[in-house]
């Protein structure tokens, strides 16, 4: 064992034997889990190294108006995304039920009907984005004061609008590959992409280009990518899944834009959910404690990819195991999970809360005004954030749609009490994060209630 633990190191070996046994199968699941953590984290790097060289160099070249500018049309228009309405995740979990079944027509049609939705939610954000680009008020959304910056504005929102409705139906081959619990593949195409977006951006700064051409350039990589991905997909790697009008099936869309409702209605909580932090800082505090909320999240975050990145490859294993009634897997992996992002989020968070009073000041916050109360209460959130984060995907894979938005609704709208609940105790710093905490352990409660009722059933189904 330490020959093996010096040659892995002792991180990966401890997660090796975290993720396996369960039969043959099961030891398949966890093996093709590890190849999508692996190659997930690396992905990250690689954007994040990409993110870190480009950032300073767009900084320079359009200066930090029009890069600002930049940053804040894509924040307003990235909401787009979710303009494929679940399908997305919906067909994921369709084709994890196909391979469970190992039926090629269920996959088949449900690949051809979410192609065929998508391309028409695709044409009509870029139908939108082209009749309104120059229509909307930017100047009054963005404060924008001078008629060029309205103009560059326009632009860039042409430009990403187009990219995010082109993505729609281009994002089908990922979660093919993911639903085949394929994640590395996925992985490696998600690489090339921000590989082209560097490479595009530095052409365009070289060759001095106007803000619009180095804004294509840069998110053009990605768009690049999944068509690679998306003709290589079909045409050699599962070309009898290649999207046609005839597979077009009524039921299975209406299970997709039922699942793909109920996704979103849980999404469009957790980014509410997400906010109130903030908000809650903002109206009981002070905003020095906003920016050290927000400065903490981000000093943590670290902890929670990494947790969230070791439970997230499960998803598709999961629908594909409840198809087949694998319970045992079912619950050994669900345990792994809650073990190795409990360990992965705790150990980086009590490593760091010791540096920041020496870390904090390097990033312009004055000694003392974050109190530890902030710091250790944003900590153990994040810790409770990873946790849910394990318990969701095992819902989320295993088809418990009503349980996830039903739950993140009432989180939502819990997390926003203190806002009528009057009481000094919310000027502590301490408070709102153990206020946040106590709305994750709530998810995790209802989450952990529901699942266990549903391995139950389940195994009285396979009995």
């Amino acid at each position: 064992m330490g020959c093996v633990t010096y040659k892995k190191g002792v991180l990966r070996t401890w997660i090796d034997l975290q993720f396996a046994g369960g039969g043959p199968e099961g030891r398949a699941r966890y093996a093709r889990a590890r190849k999508t953590l692996a190659t997930g984290l690396l992905q990250k790097l690689v954007t994040v190294a990409i993110g870190v060289v480009l950032a300073p160099m767009f900084l320079r070249y359009l200066g930090p108006v029009e890069y600002g500018l930049w940053m804040a049309v894509t924040a307003t228009l990235n909401t787009l995304g979710s303009a494929d309405l679940g399908i997305g995740n919906g067909l994921l979990n369709e084709i994890s039920r196909a391979y469970g079944l190992k039926d090629r027509v269920i996959a088949a049609k449900a690949v051809s009907t979410a192609a065929i939705l998508l391309s028409f939610l695709a044409a009509a954000v870029v139908i939108g984005v082209i009749g309104f680009h120059r229509v909307l008020p930017w100047g009054t959304l963005l404060h924008l004061r001078t008629e060029e910056l309205r103009a560059d504005c326009a632009s860039i929102a042409l430009v990403v609008g187009i990219s995010v409705g082109v993505s729609l139906p281009l994002s089908i081959s990922g979660r093919v590959q993911q639903g085949y619990q394929e994640g590395a593949i996925f992985n490696a195409w998600s690489m090339l992409g921000a590989t082209l977006s560097f490479a595009g951006a530095i052409v365009a700064v070289a060759a001095r280009q106007p803000i619009p051409v180095v804004v294509f350039a840069s998110i053009g990589g990605p768009v690049l990518a999944s068509s690679m991905s998306t003709v290589h997909e079909f045409t050699k790697r599962r070309p009898w899944l290649r999207p046609r009008w005839t597979l077009y099936d009524s039921a299975t869309a209406r299970t997709l834009v039922k699942n793909g409702s109920l996704i979103l209605a849980a999404q469009i909580g957790t980014t509410i959910y997400s906010g109130a932090g903030p908000i809650l800082l903002a109206h009981k505090v002070n905003y020095v404690a906003v920016a050290g909320f927000c400065i903490l999240q981000r000093i943590f975050a670290g902890a929670t990819i990494l947790a969230t990145s070791a439970s997230l490859p499960l998803w598709p294993a999961y629908a594909e195991a409840a198809i087949t009634g694998d319970t045992k897997w079912m619950s050994h992996a669900l345990r792994s999970s809650l073990t190795v992002s409990l360990v992965a989020s705790v150990i980086p968070v009590l490593l760091v809360l010791p540096t920041l009073p020496w870390v904090l000041p390097l990033l312009g916050f004055p000694r003392g005004s974050i109190g530890a109360g902030l710091a250790v209460g944003v900590a153990v959130l994040q810790v409770g954030v990873a946790l849910r984060t394990s318990l969701a995907t095992f819902i989320g894979g295993c088809w418990r749609f009503h349980t996830a938005s039903a739950t993140v609704a009432i989180a939502a709208l819990m997390a926003f009490a203190p806002l009528v609940i009057k009481s000094t105790t919310w000027r502590s710093g301490f408070a709102i994060p153990l206020w946040l905490l106590a709305c994750e352990a709530f998810m995790m409660i209802v989450f952990s209630v529901d699942i266990r009722r549903y391995l139950r059933d389940l195994r009285k189904l396979t009995a």
